[in-house]
């Protein structure tokens, strides 16, 4: 297919936290009694709260959240992915995420003191806008459980058949939208009740779908055929690792008898480019990809960004800092480990020493005694011959005598 065909199927829309409008000024109250209201919550009491009042489609959130940091956009951020994070509900996490088409949020806090520590109460308000109403949320609900029955999975039938079945469905049953003007057309209503969607509607109904049947999956927004034009598709899990899948081009494929080009593939996904905040490590550590396509090898295994973020998110510990020795907790696949020592616990230049051994166990040297030092390691090694760090471990102060 080439670059211009692509063009037609690449619309992605999506403006949720259009502005975090900061119009309120800080009020410092009395926290003792901002405690006694009873309003105040931590971040995922108030998630929890503003997820049922989304899947009811209420047009304006209220949340009031009590929390140690002095950062609003922080805290919202903080609320929010915890509001659309993946859960076992197949309405939920992307789902949910998905249908929203604008949202404007807004905020006020109070602050206070309770004994030594100063707490901020935040109040965010949200304006939320929806790609459909409660009754077409309903709606899909419904047919997609007759869908799901109508498939007559059974305790026997593995998740590749699940996947496989689904994926037909779709691919067979939704064609691209003409008018990709109209907002219907970017949702999973439009999808399975008008046969037509965008790649987001595909992506949507795909997500709905396999969650229903327990299998875990990720809508993935990016650029396709290296453009600057957005697309979508999913990422599903098969056994350990996850694997690209990409309904809305497959359908025009299955159209011309040529199905499953961009079907269980690796990590290496021709023609599409995710959006950064789906390419951190923290992202792959938590949905690790499989090197290769599903299928290719009898044992899989995680490709090497995985298996780079998988080790870059490790925190290692000391097993003991006591005056000059220093014992190391291993990390598992670690080819050396790196310590810096220093008299500043900011490690400048100047006052730092930097070590470079495979022992887990070392004393530094070429110090000054009665000094105290501070000292902190990380790991490393080289995966795809690219050198991986993990993060740095807490620092440790320890008196050489």
């Amino acid at each position: 297919m080439k670059a211009k065909k692509l063009k037609k199927i690449k619309a992605f829309k999506k403006i949720f936290v259009a502005l975090l409008i900061l119009v309120f000024m800080t009020v410092p109250v009395n926290a003792q009694a901002a405690i006694q209201t009873g309003k105040y919550e931590t971040v995922t009491a108030a998630a929890n709260a503003a997820r049922e009042d989304i899947l009811q489609h209420k047009p304006l959130i209220t949340v009031y959240i009590k929390s140690k940091i002095n950062d609003p956009e922080t805290v919202f951020y903080e609320f929010r992915d915890e509001v659309f994070k993946e859960t076992a509900n197949g309405d939920e996490g992307d789902y949910m995420y998905w249908d929203i088409n604008k949202e404007y949020p807004t905020y006020v806090y109070k602050s206070g003191k309770v004994g030594n520590t100063t707490y901020y109460y935040y109040t965010f308000k949200s304006q939320i806008y929806y790609f459909t109403t409660l009754q077409q949320k309903l709606q899909v609900d419904q047919r997609v459980k007759e869908l799901i029955a109508g498939f007559g999975f059974t305790a026997e039938t593995t998740d590749y058949e699940k996947v496989k079945t689904i994926y037909d469905y779709i691919c067979n049953n939704v064609t691209y939208a003409d008018d990709i003007n109209k907002d219907i057309v970017y949702t999973s209503w439009s999808a399975l009740f008008n046969g037509e969607a965008v790649c987001q509607g595909y992506a949507q109904l795909l997500y709905r779908m396999l969650k229903e049947v327990g299998i875990s999956t990720r809508v993935i927004p990016g650029w396709g055929s290296g453009s600057d034009i957005n697309h979508g598709w999913n990422i599903v899990k098969l056994g350990d690792y996850y694997y690209n899948v990409d309904a809305t081009w497959d359908a025009q494929y299955a159209e011309k008898n040529q199905p499953y080009q961009f079907f269980l593939k690796g990590d290496n996904f021709l023609l599409h480019t995710r959006f950064d905040e789906y390419n951190t490590p923290e992202f792959y550590a938590n949905y690790p990809m499989a090197a290769s396509d599903y299928g290719i090898t009898i044992t899989p295994q995680a490709s090497a960004a995985s298996q780079r973020a998988s080790f870059s998110i490790i925190k290692p510990k000391f097993k003991s800092v006591s005056g000059k020795k220093i014992r190391l907790t291993k990390v598992v696949g670690a080819y050396k480990y790196q310590i810096k020592y220093s008299t500043k616990k900011t490690f400048k230049k100047k006052t730092t020493k930097t070590v470079n051994t495979k022992k887990r166990t070392y004393k530094i040297k070429k110090i000054k005694k009665n000094r105290k030092y501070y000292v902190k390691f990380r790991a490393y090694k080289y995966i795809d011959g690219i050198k991986t760090y993990t993060q740095w471990s807490k620092i440790k102060k320890t008196k050489i005598k």
